[in-house]
């Protein structure tokens, strides 16, 4: 049976490792990404990257994207994904509108580049 996360934590507090203190774990603390609400999420081995290859890396609906260019995205900002399998199925040729969720990514795999901002609605959202 695995561990809870509290008792990770205690363990880890402590300095001692749930398989018998063969190792100490790292520090929690370490690995904890901020929110938007100020709070941290702890993220067990993950390191967020905000710059990959010199783009930089933002979170789309939870996937990892890259951005090429000089004006820098936010959270919040609506851009253009590029069409796969699924979003061609869903919408249509073409891409298609995301809205970025998070600076920076924890996937360290190939990431696909945004293809643009998207235009305006017009409206206040």
């Amino acid at each position: 049976m695995a561990p809870s996360l509290a008792l990770l934590r205690a363990l880890c507090h402590a300095g001692q490792h749930p398989a018998g203190g063969r190792k100490p774990l790292r520090d929690l603390r370490r690995h904890t990404v901020g929110t938007t609400e100020g709070t941290a999420t702890p993220e067990i081995g993950a390191q967020r990257a905000y710059e990959v290859n010199g783009c930089q890396a933002v979170e789309v609906g939870g996937y990892g994207f890259r951005r090429r260019g000089n004006d820098p995205l936010e959270v919040g900002d609506r851009v253009l994904l590029p069409e796969n399998y699924v979003s061609r199925l869903k919408n249509g040729p073409g891409p298609t509108v995301g809205v970025v969720n998070k600076l920076g990514t924890t996937y360290r795999g190939p990431l696909s580049d945004i293809v643009g901002r998207a235009p305006a609605t017009g409206g206040d959202d």
